[in-house]
């Protein structure tokens, strides 16, 4: 009986190491947003080249978002609407500032969306960054020039998300920094 067991036994795992199929992965980068972004498909519907097609699509839509939520990019909309060349914000831009002003209230105030020029002051993301004076900070804290890099991220994975869905994905990694 022993011996029945462990052939059945041998047999079941041999039957069933034979019907598991490895899931195809395709991986894509692009730098966007200020970061390396990656999105992991796995067990793909498609060929590669439609998978490739399909991936860049959705890179195309993120690149569109960073152009319309970028405080940093001069041809983003958000960065013109900071400067004064347009007078509204964007779908995106709204939707993001509430869902800031919503953790500006719970936290007090510590979180804020308005900190781009003091972003712009201390050169973060540049090749100059300094430590400016106690005058130019306090000075900056008077703008009101809106940064969403704290929301944008998890905006663009969430949009990224739901286009690789509509692509046909059903599973799927996407790591817009961390």
């Amino acid at each position: 009986m022993l011996a029945l067991c462990v052939i059945f036994a041998v047999f079941t795992m041999l039957f069933a190491s034979c019907s598991v199929q490895k899931l195809k992965t395709d991986r894509s980068e692009r730098v966007l947003f200020g970061t390396l972004c990656s999105i992991t498909v796995y067990g793909s519907p498609y060929n590669s080249k439609k998978t490739s097609d399909a991936l860049n699509r959705v890179w195309d839509e993120m690149y569109a978002l960073e152009k319309r939520i970028s405080c940093r990019m001069p041809d983003s909309e958000l960065y013109k609407y900071n400067h004064g060349e347009i007078s509204t914000l964007n779908s995106d831009s709204e939707y993001l500032l509430s869902v800031s002003l919503k953790f500006k209230d719970l936290t007090g105030g510590s979180f804020s969306p308005y900190v781009a020029a003091l972003s712009e002051l201390w050169g973060i993301g540049t090749d100059s960054p300094r430590v400016p004076s106690d005058e130019e900070i306090q000075e900056s804290l008077t703008r009101r020039d809106l940064d969403f890099g704290a929301v944008g991220k998890g905006y663009a994975s969430d949009i990224a998300r739901e286009l690789l869905k509509k692509e046909g994905f059903s599973s799927a990694v996407v790591d817009f920094g961390g």
